[in-house]
């Protein structure tokens, strides 16, 4: 039976009860559709007298003073710009020159140029940038001639064909997929941990 069929019995607030049809009041039980019902309860709706809803509340400053917004580490815009790297042009990348740490990242600039970081953490990096794009980034570590690069690489970008634009949409999935199963098996795992260290074992009774 349709929902708008159904009909229920109430009490009226006088005490008495009706019908919802405009009938005579009397003691005659009322019957209401459901829709009646649930505008009636909404309209009745309990909304406690204690409650205020939140506020933003102003920042104050020192006078003379503005705020300034700063960006996060791992937010904002990127520190390369991969739109320019990967327009299509065939492109000769080079690692700033100055001291460098352990990993081979410059940490003391010299002389600025593209990228601060080894020179082998870049491919990777081009790879993903392009993967976000639906682009093929093709880098090369020699030159034309065949001799290795110091310290530089060479890219060029092309567009995706249709074919690799739907792997990378299945491989964007599974990729997908493999993130949510990590989380909900690391959440399991903290679950556990807490429930174990809550578990109480009870010694045997000695006899």
């Amino acid at each position: 039976m349709a929902a708008s069929t159904h009909l229920r019995e109430v009490p009226l607030e006088t005490g008495h009860t009706g019908r919802a049809n405009g009938a005579k009041m009397g003691h005659t039980p009322m019957r209401e559709t459901f829709e009646q019902m649930i505008a009636r309860v909404n309209a009745n709706a309990f909304i406690p007298t204690n409650w205020s809803p939140t506020m933003a509340k102003p920042v104050k400053l020192g006078k003379g003073r503005e705020f300034t917004f700063k960006v996060a580490k791992g937010g904002g815009e990127s520190k390369y710009d991969w739109d320019a790297w990967l327009n299509g042009d065939l492109l000769l990348l080079e690692q700033s020159t100055g001291d460098k740490d352990e990993k081979g990242t410059v940490i003391a600039i010299d002389t600025k140029k593209d990228y601060e970081v080894d020179t082998d953490a870049m491919p990777p990096k081009l790879k993903t940038a392009g993967r976000r794009r639906y682009k093929v980034v093709q880098i090369s570590r020699m030159d034309a001639d065949g001799h290795r690069l110091a310290g530089a690489i060479i890219i060029k970008a092309r567009d995706m064909d249709d074919g690799e634009r739907t792997a990378e949409d299945l491989k964007r999935a599974e990729e997908k997929d493999a993130a949510i199963a990590r989380r909900a098996a690391s959440s399991n795992g903290h679950a556990g941990n807490n429930a174990s260290q809550h578990t109480v074992t009870e010694e045997p009774a000695q006899a």
